[in-house]
């Protein structure tokens, strides 16, 4: 997964959710609390919400800052995972592209060509 950029002149709000093993959302075990570490607090500070729903609270405190990471971790021991992010000073559009991540397809025939 690419880093994802945060403008120097934006603070993030991200929801923590619970997955289970197949990436779908399960609700939050009984008592449990969320946990978030900024791997450089001086250059981007990362805060949980622990009232419901959980979220994530990232603000830059650096002008430009590349793989600075947050981990998500919890009081019930889930799998913790990290998240990379880039303090960016500037993410005006430059070029077009696909988000093949959220291509979709559907079926059609086995094409009779077989090929160039």
């Amino acid at each position: 997964m690419a880093n994802f950029e945060i403008p120097n002149d934006s603070v993030w709000t991200f929801p923590i959710v619970t997955l289970n093993a197949a990436g779908s959302f399960e609700a939050v075990p009984a008592g449990d609390t969320p946990t978030v570490t900024s791997s450089n607090a001086a250059s981007m500070t990362a805060v949980a919400s622990t009232a419901a729903p959980w979220t994530c609270t990232v603000t830059p405190m650096v002008q430009l800052s590349p793989g600075l990471t947050v981990t998500v971790a919890d009081s019930a021991g889930l799998v913790s995972n990290v998240y990379t992010f880039d303090i960016v000073a500037d993410v005006t559009p430059t070029n077009v592209g696909l988000d093949l991540a959220d291509g979709t397809s559907v079926a059609q025939p086995v094409p009779a060509a077989p090929g160039p």
